[in-house]
């Protein structure tokens, strides 16, 4: 196990270091040019380094992030995550009335990453800051994938399914995204401030009180420049490439995009995985993806990746290895990014665990925790090992 733990963890080293937010927006702006500087609204997790990599243009704005962020030029607003602050509108006011302040001749950087749909939020009128938070936490709280999720966000925000760019025209707008939701188009990033959304009627799972203050966003946006920057796939191919150049291990790539209860798609991916490697001769598979964990009232720690991992440890046989690890370094509820697991494990603490949604609790008791810097998020990866590597 300590041999095993020893080489994960140098992988991840690897695909966390290829996942830097200020270079990859760095190379977008690269082949970019700007009359003026920009005006910049950068959103999400990853808000402080896309933002660092526009100050050689001379820009200033607002970074939306989960913390205080000090940049010349920058007006730094913490947000809350999941669920957004109760001050959020004030934040989420300041950028609407900076996007109605730019004329023609100005241009609107969106530097855009995920946990923007909880960290810039202004609810339209007459919806209140409680109502959505309120909502938030019903549908995650229900296990509702993202589109169902950010369909209900977008009807109940002033920002959000493009109307912060139908606030930044005339002025011209480009769009960089890290895109942290797998096999789903762009717009469902931060719930899209600045792309257009296909979503025209409230989601059947939005609550009844929401429903009818629900508002349909802006069919058509004035067209902008939009750029996936980082991606899922960046992470996995780091993580396999590191797998071949430290160890010549060679891993492929399962094209399935990871989703569905955690612990279902855990055994799914081991059992796929298992019969691919004997049929094609790999030593293992990567996939990316986001699952989700249904708690059904549970108050344990944990999140997805951890149940991935120890939801699948009864299928696992001698030798063979599965993790999972959310690529931000953080796993639901958690301090730690995810878990591993060598071999079958099955007893009744961990049955009780998963239960109890307690999974980082046992995984911790059990040296089976993946820690890493809180970087960028790309959603999460998993990896498998079979039993002869």
């Amino acid at each position: 196990m300590i041999e095993a733990r020893a080489r994960v963890e140098r992988w991840l080293a690897a695909m966390w270091q290829a996942l830097d937010a200020e270079r990859a927006t760095e190379r977008a702006l690269g082949i970019r040019s700007f009359a003026r500087p920009p005006t910049v609204f950068a959103i999400g997790k990853a808000a402080e380094a896309m933002a660092r990599a526009t100050l050689p243009l001379g820009a200033t704005g607002l970074a939306f992030a989960p913390h205080a962020i000090s940049l010349p030029g920058f007006r730094s607003v913490v947000g809350g995550h999941p669920l957004p602050a109760e001050d959020a509108p004030v934040g989420g006011r300041a950028a609407l009335e900076l996007a109605r302040s730019l004329g023609a001749e100005d241009h609107a950087l969106c530097v855009i990453s995920g946990g923007g749909s909880a960290l810039l939020e202004l609810p339209v009128e007459g919806v209140s800051i409680d109502l959505v938070r309120e909502v938030t936490r019903t549908l995650m709280a229900a296990g509702v994938d993202i589109e169902t999720l950010n369909a209900a966000r977008v009807g109940l925000s002033a920002l959000k399914g493009g109307r912060l760019a139908a606030a930044i025209a005339p002025a011209r707008c480009t769009t960089l995204l890290v895109h942290d939701v797998p096999g789903h188009p762009a717009h469902v990033i931060a719930s899209g401030p600045t792309l257009p959304s296909p979503v025209r009627t409230p989601p059947e799972a939005l609550p009844a009180s929401a429903r009818a203050q629900w508002q349909a966003p802006p069919a058509e946006l004035p067209s902008g420049d939009v750029e996936v920057v980082l991606q899922n796939g960046d992470a996995v191919e780091a993580l396999r490439d590191a797998a071949w150049r430290q160890d010549g291990l060679r891993l492929g790539v399962r094209p399935r995009v990871l989703a569905g209860e955690a612990r279902d798609a855990g055994v799914a991916f081991v059992r796929a995985c298992r019969a691919g490697a004997w049929r094609e001769g790999y030593d293992g598979y990567v996939a990316g993806g986001e699952t989700t964990v249904e708690r059904t009232g549970a108050s344990g720690k944990g999140g997805r990746a951890h149940e991935f991992v120890l939801g699948a440890a009864h299928e696992l046989r001698e030798g063979e290895l599965l993790v999972c690890v959310g690529t931000d370094g953080l796993d639901g509820n958690s301090d730690a990014a995810g878990a591993l697991s060598l071999g079958p494990r099955d007893d009744p603490t961990l049955r009780r665990a998963l239960t109890e949604h307690d999974t980082a609790t046992y995984a911790a008791a059990h040296d089976l925790q993946l820690r890493g810097p809180r970087t960028t998020n790309v959603a999460d990866v998993a990896l498998f090992l079979s039993g002869s590597t």
